[in-house]
């Protein structure tokens, strides 16, 4: 998601069985606050870092391509509808009136579809 905290408003994101597995695992081993710490920084991993690893493995896609990947894939499988799929990228879906009567954030829905 896009933005600089405290200027957008939170986002909910529900996680896989899978998702929470890792969220686990990597807790067991956590060194500081960041769920995916930084080997060499205080910080957590970067987008940067995912794209050297990505080049190092040899693979076309970068992170950016995810998205894509993740979108085309609920449009093919029909997975979701138009508003769940681009809910769960964090795209502000409707004009200004029809997200001041639809303000779900579809988090069941979502729920179902990241599983």
């Amino acid at each position: 998601m896009k933005g600089e905290r405290g200027k957008v408003q939170d986002f909910r994101i529900p996680l896989s069985n899978e998702a929470l597995n890792v969220v686990e695992q990597c807790r067991s081993t956590a060194r500081n606050d960041f769920l995916f710490p930084s080997p060499r920084a205080a910080g957590g991993v970067s987008d940067v870092a995912v794209s050297m690893v990505l080049k190092h493995l040899n693979e076309a896609g970068r992170v950016n391509g995810f998205h894509t990947s993740f979108r085309t894939w609920v449009q093919d499988t029909e997975a979701a509808g138009f508003e769940v799929a681009e809910t769960a990228l964090a795209h502000i879906v409707g004009n200004k009136v029809e997200r001041a009567y639809a303000r779900s954030d579809l988090l069941d829905k979502r729920r179902i579809l990241m599983q």
